[in-house]
């Protein structure tokens, strides 16, 4: 917007050209937050190619001009969500994998709790994946691959092995390790929908039962790793 407009809204209204400028500046990252967040929703359900970029100007309420003045195309708007949701959710992770004096018991257990806490701030982050995994996307693909990365090459994947070595735990590869670990904690973030549908949760406080798996998975992981083969 033309520098002349703010000095004619600034005459006539008394109020400062800064803050005029300030306001419209906020406006405009309150429109472009309001469209990620109906695109993030969009995109969780129906996936990247069952939403079209139409429904999410259309609930956002702007145009289509708009939506791509800020973001470009569909492409970029879905990449910067992708971008924004694996990245904070490896970040954490990867925080708590190379932690340092931590045992591989601790570091199981925190790790668990982390990605609880994490998927109970941000539930689609499950749908996510799974839709985008069953999409055969070339954006899961790739962060997923960012994320065996970490997973892989972590202090908790050399515990793992050292603690194999030394006898104190039965053999149990990486990867499998890490199925079971999101096996038991993204499944009730999946089945919640199900659950509430089916009354299932009208006398359970689902926060209770997240503290709750905190707890229980790792015990069942460090169960069965403790068991005899």
């Amino acid at each position: 917007m033309h520098l002349n407009f703010y000095k004619i809204i600034s005459y006539f209204t008394g109020a400062p050209k800064s803050k005029i400028m300030t306001q419209e500046a906020q406006q405009a990252e309150n429109t472009e937050e309001k469209i990620r967040q109906v695109a993030k929703r969009l995109f969780t359900e129906r996936g990247y190619n069952g939403t079209k970029i139409r429904d999410v100007a259309e609930e956002a309420g702007v145009n289509i001009a708009l939506l791509n003045y800020y973001f470009r195309s569909k492409e970029l708007l879905y990449e910067s969500i992708v971008i924004e949701n694996f990245r904070e959710y490896i970040g954490i992770l990867a925080n708590v994998l190379n932690k340092p004096n931590l045992s591989l018991e601790e570091r199981i257990r925190q790790y668990s709790a982390q990605m609880i806490d994490t998927l109970k701030v941000n539930p689609d982050l499950a749908f996510f994946v799974m839709n985008e995994g069953r999409n055969n996307s070339g954006f899961c693909k790739r962060f997923m691959a960012e994320h065996d990365q970490i997973m892989f090459h972590s202090k908790m994947a050399e515990q793992l092995q050292s603690e194999i070595e030394a006898g104190t735990i039965r053999p149990i590869d990486m990867f499998m390790l890490d199925t079971l670990l999101h096996s038991q904690i993204i499944m009730p973030f999946v089945n919640l929908p199900i659950w509430r549908q089916m009354d299932h949760t009208r006398d359970i406080d689902f926060d209770v039962f997240l503290e709750k798996l905190k707890q229980i998975a790792p015990d069942v992981i460090m169960a069965y790793l403790r068991s005899k083969p």
